[in-house]
């Protein structure tokens, strides 16, 4: 087991963890407890209490999914894992440098890079289809 494998388990468990104990104390608020506030009140306020740790919680997890998919993307290197993911995108593809024939210069397509700005776009450029 890597460490990146490690911690990639360790956030999606955490987000679960924090989602099933927010809905639940949404739930036990909403339906369980009764409307009257004299009763209750200082259970309201620990359920909302747990309800603000639990989406503070959500927003780290879905920030480390964020980062260790764009690591997964980068292919492992963490320097280069963002710039890859808002740079290197394809929607509906993947793309990464293991798709490319280093022997070749090819992509998996088997087009070839745009060495002229044939397409009408800068050379490796995002609107540059010969990348497509």
């Amino acid at each position: 087991m890597t460490v990146q494998f490690l911690l990639a388990t360790v956030i999606r468990w955490a987000g679960l963890a924090a989602l099933a104990t927010l809905v639940g104390s949404l739930v036990v608020d909403v339906l369980v407890l009764p409307r009257e506030p004299s009763e209750v009140g200082a259970v309201r306020g620990r359920l909302r209490r747990v309800g603000v740790i639990c989406l503070i919680v959500l927003a780290g997890t879905t920030a480390g999914e964020l980062v260790t998919r764009a690591q997964t993307m980068a292919g492992g290197d963490l320097a280069a894992a963002l710039p890859a993911m808002w740079y290197r995108r394809r929607p509906g593809r993947a793309d990464s440098s293991a798709s490319r024939s280093a022997s070749s210069g090819r992509r998996a397509t088997g087009r070839s890079p745009c060495s002229a700005g044939s397409c009408g776009a800068s050379p490796g450029s995002p609107g540059c289809a010969c990348w497509r």
